[in-house]
């Protein structure tokens, strides 16, 4: 973003780093050949931001779902692992966590 003519820069940013990320700052800012504060501005303002590809609802409600398909698949584990035998409950149960499991990545692939 260009400034515009005759506009004043009045408002002020702050922010804190670390001592390590301030000797990046000056050495990257040095490179350059402009001040920190210059750097600091020049990426702020000329930075393409990307949108993310999804919503934070939208990754709660698929981390959610992701939660609970292995909670189910965890139980037919430890099932299982106590020498359960595997019965159709249980496959229908694995085939609907493939299933979600299919529509999750179909979710997330699709953005």
């Amino acid at each position: 973003m260009k400034k515009i003519e005759g506009e004043k820069r009045e408002k002020r940013i702050c922010f804190r780093i670390s001592e390590s990320e301030y000797l990046q700052v000056v050495q990257n800012a040095g490179l350059l050949g402009v001040t920190p504060t210059r750097y600091c501005q020049l990426l702020a303002l000329q930075t393409k931001v990307k949108a993310p590809k999804i919503t934070p609802e939208i990754g709660r409600k698929l981390l959610a779902e992701l939660g609970k398909l292995g909670s189910n698949a965890n139980q037919i584990a430890r099932a299982l692992n106590q020498k359960a035998e595997p019965n159709d409950k249980m496959l229908n149960e694995v085939e609907r966590i493939r299933t979600g499991l299919q529509a999750i990545w179909k979710e997330l692939s699709d953005r």
